[in-house]
């Protein structure tokens, strides 16, 4: 504030002030700064993909893609916009557009390496194959996207569900015709369960890139999931 006090146009200020209003969760109040920031530079990759995120956050889905996309035509390899752009695309029910680049999520530095390596299921034909889903993110993303369990285990010849802790009894009574264990924190898959043979593996929130890229995809159901009596 004191730098903007003392220059107005200073552009790393204003990039600074979006940035830390944005951090606490005030999108609405750093939007002119970026807004201001991008009137001095819009090349800026950087300050476009922070400028696309604030308006995404507000809900202006079109001037954040239009942002992103900006973005994108600057800086080609900007991989956190690209990703970013998915989640604006999946909010806006353009499901074929958004899960292809949702998986770059799986390129972060901090996503774990698993220790046990299976091949990719690459969406194929997986009738008389036995896959591994693994969970992957916070347990609301594994509950959501174990809503695909059913269509991952009536393409498969056999599912086996690699789960949080705190879901495998409920996994377990939800999916009966499943292999559903407790992840370890190693994340290695255990003896018993590569022994009966893997074929490919998923992580649980690139289920949709195959099974939901449609809005006629999502099923009409009654839920789920089956809680204990």
């Amino acid at each position: 504030e004191r730098v903007l006090e003392q220059s107005p146009q200073h552009y790393e200020g204003l990039q600074c002030m979006g940035l830390t209003l944005h951090r606490m969760h005030f999108p609405e109040r750093a939007l002119p700064y970026f807004v201001r920031a991008r009137a001095i530079d819009g090349t800026d990759a950087e300050l476009l993909n922070n400028l696309a995120i604030a308006l995404q956050d507000l809900g202006r889905l079109d001037e954040a893609l239009a942002s992103y996309d900006a973005a994108i035509a600057q800086k080609p390899d900007f991989t956190l916009a690209i990703w970013h752009r998915s989640r604006a695309y999946l909010l806006r029910h353009e499901f074929a557009r958004g899960w292809p680049d949702y998986e770059l999520r799986l390129v972060s530095e901090d996503q774990p390496r698993r220790p046990t390596a299976f091949a990719r299921w690459d969406g194929g034909a997986l009738a008389g194959r036995k896959l591994l889903v693994y969970a992957e993110q916070g347990l609301g993303d594994e509950i959501m996207f174990a809503s695909c369990l059913p269509d991952a285990m009536a393409a498969s010849g056999h599912c086996v569900v690699e789960c949080s802790p705190k879901l495998e009894t409920l996994f377990q009574r939800s999916f009966p015709a499943a292999t559903v264990y407790a992840a370890r924190p190693d994340k290695a898959v255990p003896e018993s369960v590569v022994g009966a043979g893997i074929d490919v593996q998923c992580p649980i929130g690139s289920l949709p890139l195959n099974f939901r890229r449609a809005r006629a995809q999502f099923p009409v159901h009654h839920g789920y999931l089956r809680a204990d009596p």
